[in-house]
């Protein structure tokens, strides 16, 4: 039993360590303008909005123009 606690402990060890070597350090480039802007609008969110922050809703969708066959007008 330990010892399959202590493989499964390494396994996740060399996983993350992994998965943090193949991450990129910076994915964002933003200026000083927009680093502010983000600190700003995070002090400003509550717990509960930060959560639904982290939850990205996906969907299928297409463009249609208006003047495509499939188009409906509201």
């Amino acid at each position: 039993m330990y010892g399959s606690r202590l493989q499964l402990v390494g396994a996740v060890v060399v996983a993350v360590a992994v998965g943090l070597h193949a991450a990129p350090r910076d994915p964002f480039t933003l200026d000083r303008a927009a680093e502010q802007w983000v600190a700003q609008t995070l002090k400003k969110l509550t717990t509960d909005e930060k959560i639904g922050q982290l939850i990205v809703p996906t969907f299928e969708s297409k463009i249609c123009q208006h003047n495509c066959p499939g188009y409906q007008a509201c």
